[in-house]
């Protein structure tokens, strides 16, 4: 049987499973519609009645912030069909589809385990750091905290979690946020500007990525030299790097032969489809599909934060771009050099350290800086840089409420650890902003 016997479930798991079946309706229903240019108005629809029926327990802040875009969104939208405006309701639902797509398809990526190489492969000292934070920042950029949480409770065993281990496993999935086409990060470029052009953006965020590489590197030592000499790394083989490799290939290639299809949406085909194909290589066709019908079943209930997240960042996106329509804005610049790119990622960073996600300042932020006509890479490096950033520094960011709750960390004690290094990737960011 596909589905599960719900008689034999308790009630939360049955909402786990209804939920998580009408995601998968979503996905086929929301891709045949982007593919074909053709979004059924109903579509936004399935993904809210998903976050209805899904039991995963949701943080107070992560509320807090939907809240706020939610009614900020639908006061804006009433005002504007009181002063005239047609408003298409279903539209503000469907506004961030593609993204809703994307994390649900990557969410298919866990069902293949991920095993560590041999024992013996296991390096000690500087060498397992670098081999350690090189492998858990490749597989983070395709299944982002999932790898840091296996990696760290790996390496940790019961010992408390220390300074070196957790900017290890917390930076190596932030800093994916500069190049990574399965980031939520590069998702939302992609989808406010699907015509920025992403091999030109490596050429900024992967200079980026090797900056901030190296400059955890140089910390983790300089601030506890005796720690690192002594790091015993994760035996991180071949096989678990093929995957993300792998993706990163299928989706270059694709992008080439089918350059009308967005790169959001391949992204997802690929991240669908190779997990389940090595799946069922590895384990045969029934294992496989038991495997792939229990993540859907108790899985994809884990999106529930994502998806009211994003649909509310589409409600807010929506009504902001309704509004600059009907009242152009007046902005304090002319050109978007710079300068101007430098104190925008400062604003979006000091809301994110204030306890909003930074999708709130992009989405925004977005609209009006995109009426300007500005160089939309350099746009694009700056929301990239703010989403790194913020995930890493600020205390209230998703990864770090992770930590907090799974490693006992404190918010001061998380900040302690990561201020310095936000400071210089901002100050790194802003150099290439120049460079641009």
């Amino acid at each position: 049987m596909l589905l599960p016997n719900l008689e034999k479930l308790s009630f939360t798991q049955q909402r786990s499973v209804i939920g998580g079946w009408v995601i998968l309706c979503f996905i086929g229903i929301a891709l045949w519609g982007e593919i074909n240019h053709h979004v059924l108005s109903y579509t936004g629809l399935i993904a809210a009645l998903a976050i209805v029926i899904l039991p995963s327990k949701l943080s107070p802040a992560l509320l807090w912030q939907c809240g706020i875009m939610l009614g900020v969104g639908l006061i804006v939208l009433i005002w504007m069909q009181l002063v005239g405006e047609d408003i298409q309701w279903h539209e503000t639902l469907n506004s961030n589809i593609p993204l809703l797509i994307l994390f649900a398809a990557v969410s298919f990526l866990r069902v293949l385990p991920m095993k560590p190489a041999k024992a013996h492969q296991q390096r000690t000292g500087v060498p397992a750091f670098i081999q350690t934070f090189l492998g858990t920042h490749l597989l983070a950029a395709v299944i982002n905290m999932s790898a840091s949480i296996v990696v760290a409770d790996y390496l940790k065993g019961s010992a408390p979690m220390g300074r070196t281990l957790t900017t290890l496993t917390m930076r190596a999935v932030c800093i994916a946020a500069y190049w990574s086409p399965f980031f939520g990060a590069m998702a939302t470029v992609l989808h406010y500007m699907p015509s920025v052009d992403i091999l030109t953006l490596w050429r900024y965020g992967i200079p980026l990525t090797i900056v901030a590489l190296a400059l955890t590197t140089w910390e983790s030592y300089i601030l506890d030299p005796n720690k690192l000499t002594q790091f015993r790394g994760y035996p991180i083989g071949l096989e678990p790097l093929l995957l993300p490799l792998g993706l990163l290939g299928i989706v270059s290639i694709a992008s080439a032969l089918w350059p009308d299809i967005a790169t959001v949406l391949l992204v997802s085909i690929a991240s669908l489809a190779l997990p389940c194909l090595l799946l069922v290589k590895r384990q045969g066709l029934k294992q496989s599909t038991q495997s792939i019908t229990k993540h859907i079943s108790f899985g994809l209930g884990n999106l529930r934060g994502e998806f009211l997240l994003f649909i509310s960042a589409g409600v807010l996106g929506s009504a902001g771009t309704i509004l600059l329509q009907h009242y152009p804005p007046s902005l304090p610049f002319e050109v978007f050099d710079a300068s101007v790119a430098s104190v925008l990622l400062l604003i979006l960073l000091a809301i994110a350290l204030l306890g909003a996600h930074t999708l709130v300042g992009i989405s925004i932020s977005a609209p009006i800086i995109l009426s300007t006509g500005p160089d939309i890479t350099l746009l694009a490096l700056c929301y990239l840089s703010a989403w790194s950033i913020a995930a890493t520094m600020s205390p209230f960011s998703g990864l770090s409420l992770m930590f907090r709750g799974h490693y006992q960390l404190g918010l001061v004690q998380l900040f302690q650890y990561h201020w310095r290094y936000g400071v210089l990737m901002t100050a790194a960011s802003i150099a290439i902003f120049y460079l641009i």
